[in-house]
């Protein structure tokens, strides 16, 4: 017996919002200096969004699978598709979760639940990338035994080769991201790993729906072209 299934409801489209970030960045190398770069952000209704920095502009349109950059110092526009992220193997026999993303096994995400940020109601998650192990080298192969004479004194083995060293682990990147509840957007967000540690810190506030001409390219820029790949050379034809 098949029971009518209920049809999921559309999300809701997301809340125009305007924010200003900083983003302080602190490497590991001793005696660095903390660097600061300021940032803006834009989001329509529609899912489109423009990150501004000092020299540079993005513009992502999922709809359209395409992203600008936009470089303010040359007055150049580049038009780039976003890729996809690439699909996780199934399990034989086991269908997709809806609904769930799958992630790669050496990502693991947490869930560090509710907080506040600077009076913000914020949940916040937790990933944690590990670095791919090396692949194991192969066992050399073991020398055949020499066959002895009956009464002769047995010959010394061949000495074992030295073992391989064990390649050096690299420490995870830890990943913590707090989202505001009400607006969906991350507040404060941190990347520790051997680099350092990289913050973003954004005020969001919701906003109307922002001019169409925010999310395009500005008349006085040039539009570069991404080069052309070069066409591989035809195969010989084999005689008839």
């Amino acid at each position: 017996m098949q029971f009518p299934q209920t049809p999921v409801p559309p999300a809701p489209p997301p809340t125009p919002t305007c924010s200003n970030c900083v983003t302080t960045t602190q490497l590991a190398k001793e005696g660095s200096t903390p660097n600061q770069v300021p940032s803006s952000i834009l989001r329509s209704s529609t899912g489109q969004m423009r990150l501004d920095y000092p020299n540079t502009s993005v513009i992502t349109n999922p709809a359209g699978g395409y992203a600008i950059v936009l470089n303010h110092l040359k007055q150049e526009a580049h038009v780039v598709p976003i890729p996809q992220a690439p699909q996780m193997p199934q399990m034989p026999g086991m269908g997709a979760m809806p609904g769930v993303p799958s992630s790669p096994s050496h990502v693991k995400v947490e869930d560090l639940g509710m907080g506040m940020v600077e009076g913000v109601e914020v949940m916040g998650k937790r990933y944690t990338m590990k670095p791919p192990g090396m692949p194991k080298m192969p066992g050399m192969p073991q020398e055949p035994a020499m066959p002895q004479a009956p009464g002769a004194p047995q010959m010394p083995g061949m000495p074992k080769p030295p073992a391989m060293p064990n390649a050096p682990t690299m420490p995870p990147i830890v990943s913590e991201i707090w989202s505001s509840t009400k607006l969906k957007m991350p507040v404060l967000t941190t990347v520790m790993g051997p680099f350092g540690q990289t913050t973003c810190y954004c005020k969001h506030a919701a906003t109307g729906e922002p001019p169409p001409t925010a999310f395009q390219i500005p008349p006085n820029y040039t539009q570069v072209q991404p080069p052309t790949m070069p066409k591989a050379p035809a195969m010989p034809k084999l005689p008839g």
